[in-house]
């Protein structure tokens, strides 16, 4: 019998165990709150449940856990179906979702800590968090830039294509100020621009202190 706990394998990997071994049965998966309960038959599966969710809805729900048990009850059927289609790709549509979703989370606070470092600090202009695929954090009450969509893709370029690992911090000198692009997470880049006249150094310490602040609180949410 299939048992154990997400911490010995993630849910993304537990859900293709009886797809790979073409299992019939239920995988049931159990937090200190909730039960996921997952049917196949000859490996493919064919209804999910979650309190009131079914279907493929609930791979979304349960692809972030990462405590629990679970265990896999050998011929114990279902007599619903809500599941149909490739597993691989609507679990990985999960995992974006997920994603995106923790990302959407965040988003308020982010932008209420650029509003305020350009609101505070004297050399700053504009902040933004470029995140992957070029979705943006701006600061609410700062005009967005008209040079900005063209840097935010100048930059992603920069950093994609870097030929060596842990690049920190770029910066950018025209006659129009300074701009810092700093690594916050790996999908994530902090864009400051400063005004006119700004030292180089009074720009790099201000966007450092910003993107360990932004850091910590991503760290913080994440965790909670």
């Amino acid at each position: 019998m299939l048992r154990g706990t997400l911490a010995d394998v993630t849910v993304v990997d537990l859900v293709h165990l009886p797809e790979s071994a073409k299992r019939t049965g239920e995988l049931v998966i159990a937090t200190s709150d909730q039960d996921a309960r997952l049917y196949y038959v000859d490996g493919h599966l064919v209804h999910l449940a979650v309190d009131d969710l079914k279907g493929a809805d609930v791979l979304e729900e349960i692809v972030g856990w990462t405590e629990g048990e679970f265990e896999f009850r050998p011929d114990v059927l279902s007599d619903m179906s809500s599941f149909s289609g490739d597993l691989a790709q609507q679990v990985q549509a999960a995992v974006r979702a997920a994603q995106e979703a923790e990302t959407d989370g965040h988003a308020a606070t982010v932008a209420e800590i650029l509003d305020d470092f350009v609101a505070t600090t004297e050399p700053a202009q504009f902040a933004c968090l470029i995140v992957a695929d070029d979705d943006l954090e701006v600061p609410s009450r700062v005009p967005r830039p008209a040079w900005l969509d063209d840097t935010v893709q100048q930059i992603s370029s920069l950093v994609a294509a870097h030929p060596r690992t842990g690049l920190q911090r770029v910066f950018l000198q025209d006659g129009q100020g300074t701009m810092v692009a700093s690594t916050v997470t790996a999908s994530t880049v902090l864009l400051v621009a400063a005004k006119t006249g700004a030292t180089l150094g009074a720009v790099s310490v201000a966007a450092e202190r910003l993107t360990r602040t932004i850091r910590r609180t991503l760290k913080a949410r994440s965790s909670e």
